[in-house]
């Protein structure tokens, strides 16, 4: 009685478990981002109560008695498949088609790098590249602003960088709401009537 009581308790927790990660993942619904997650169950350790023995000459074996425990938890994944894209009218908000995240910088005085499929990013007062939430700098390859030709090439070479957008570029003025990133990251802006290739985000992949 006591077992079978065990059982069923064990059951009952494992699925409270699981409506809190579906419940988790309703509430997040409309979080740009966020990646739904699922609740895996295992069974728990069997009793024995009586041990198999082995085929003779004149009979089969007998297969061992067990009793189930229960079940419980075995893993809540994140699952990493890529959400649907929406249309929000801003040229600054992103959507990684594909695997990877942005590389972004905290704040702090020793800043370390994180990495977030949130693609809802800004120009701060200092020009600095930034997301919308937190104000985590967006790291990517940066060089000397050139006139973009519609085949400028940006060096991804070395460890990426915070990117910065000028204020001015050969005493030309940025204009305000001209900065764009085409569906291949790279960076763009129009100071006076010229349009300049910035700089391209870099994008982490993890196995």
């Amino acid at each position: 009685m006591l077992r079978s009581l065990y059982s069923g308790v064990s059951g009952l927790k494992s699925m409270q478990t699981d409506l809190d990660v579906v419940a988790n993942n309703i509430a997040n619904v409309n979080t740009p981002g966020f990646k739904s997650s699922r609740a895996m169950f295992q069974d728990m350790v069997s009793q024995t109560l009586s041990d198999a023995t082995a085929p003779s000459q004149n009979s089969g074996g007998i297969n061992p008695k067990q009793i189930g425990l229960g079940t419980q938890v075995g893993s809540i994944d994140t699952i990493t498949t890529n959400g649907a894209p929406k249309s929000t009218g801003r040229s600054l908000d992103l959507y990684i088609n594909g695997g990877g995240y942005f590389a972004v910088q905290g704040t702090g005085t020793t800043p370390q790098t994180y990495y977030t499929r949130v693609g809802a990013l800004e120009r701060d007062a200092n020009g600095d590249l930034v997301t919308t939430s937190g104000g985590m700098k967006v790291l990517g390859w940066t060089q000397t602003p050139a006139i973009y030709n519609g085949t400028t090439n940006i060096t991804t070479t070395g460890n990426p960088g915070v990117i910065n957008i000028p204020n001015a570029i050969n005493g030309d003025q940025y204009s305000a709401g001209s900065l764009a990133i085409d569906q291949n990251g790279l960076i763009t802006a129009t100071y006076g009537n010229q349009k300049y290739a910035i700089g391209e985000l870099a994008f982490a992949n993890f196995t």
